[in-house]
């Protein structure tokens, strides 16, 4: 079996959300495993190889003159996994790729350089993408054909009526767009099944008792009136007092007034007289 070299594919691994697709990086030269935007980063392709099993392999975002390469580390401990032009590599086996078609429909692949029994492989948990051996979970792809739809995870809905939120994947797949995360709130309708004209109507034709007595302890409502009214008492009689006052002290400026203005006799008199 071998892929449709004009198709265009996207790379999730069985061990992975679905929605978790190998990627090619802009910024350098190596993969990663991101979240589906169908982008050109994420999209691969297959070029004739040097023979008829096997492959090189691109991302749209790479074009025809990067392909995917496997080189050893420094210390030959590793592999790494790089685009390199297809021109300056020295190796040609380092970018040519066979593919292992498996019976549930993964498959697994394969790098000549690397050798026959170390695949391209990815932790769950770090999400490294590496080369390994030993037939690991995470070594068992999924090529998906791009044809302008991808699939897309359904919105996370918060019910505030439960207070719960979930998050599922819906295996629907849109034609024209990437896929992206919508947020959507549902908001509990209203329960009540009083109209709201009727329960205004019942709520103005029912007067609201008065309280007499506040809560946490305040004071009752006839004490807070007897406190009122003996301050009004106390102010009446202050004001009383005020006035008296202000009237006495105006009459003495009349009689001191009075008493200026009197006549004068201007002749001395000495002594008694009658």
């Amino acid at each position: 079996m071998r892929p449709d070299i004009a198709a265009q594919y996207l790379l999730t691994n069985a061990l992975l959300d679905a929605v978790q697709v190998l990627s090619s990086t802009p910024g350098n030269d190596s993969v990663v495993m991101n979240y589906i935007d169908g982008g050109s980063s994420q999209l691969w392709y297959f070029t004739e190889g040097s023979t008829e099993d096997n492959f090189r392999l691109h991302t749209v975002d790479k074009g025809n003159e990067y392909a995917l390469g496997v080189f050893n580390l420094s210390d030959g401990s590793d592999y790494a996994l790089l685009f390199d032009g297809i021109e300056d590599d020295q190796n040609d086996d380092a970018q040519y790729w066979t593919i292992d078609y498996r019976d549930d429909g993964t498959v697994r692949l394969n790098n000549e350089f690397a050798g026959s029994n170390i695949y391209l492989d990815v932790v769950k948990d770090s999400l490294q993408v590496q080369m390994a051996g030993d037939d690991s979970d995470g070594q068992n792809w999924i090529l998906s054909q791009y044809a302008g739809s991808i699939v897309k995870p359904t919105a996370t809905t918060t019910d505030f009526s439960t207070s719960t939120t979930s998050s599922t994947i819906s295996s629907t797949s849109i034609s024209t767009t990437p896929s992206t995360l919508l947020t959507t709130t549902t908001i509990p309708s209203r329960t009540s099944t009083t109209p709201f004209h009727s329960s205004l109507a019942s709520d103005s034709a029912t007067p609201s008792a008065t309280p007499t007595s506040t809560g946490g302890g305040g004071l009752a409502v006839g004490a807070k009136a007897g406190i009122g009214a003996g301050v009004g008492v106390v102010a009446l009689a202050a004001l009383l007092v005020v006035s008296r006052y202000l009237y006495k002290r105006h009459q003495d400026k009349k009689k001191l007034a009075a008493y200026q203005a009197r006549p004068v006799d201007p002749t001395p008199r000495l002594g008694n007289y009658k």
